[in-house]
């Protein structure tokens, strides 16, 4: 994606409002850390919080294509 405006993600229902709360990170050559790394390249969502596991998430992309 060009922008994180460019990717919907909803939180059980709930649109989640792009850069407040959530960002896009690109791992290239495994440059990303965290749990279970390394990462795969490629665009990654990056919560401010983490959403409550039982409630499930919901990513519309390529708006952008």
């Amino acid at each position: 994606p060009a922008a994180a405006q460019n990717v919907l993600v909803f939180v059980e229902n709930v649109f989640q409002v792009a850069t407040t709360n959530y960002t896009l990170e690109q791992s290239s050559s495994g440059n990303l850390a965290g749990p279970n790394s390394p990462y795969a390249d490629g665009w990654y969502i990056k919560f401010g919080s983490a959403p409550d596991l039982a409630k499930p998430i919901t990513v519309l992309h390529n708006f952008d294509k």
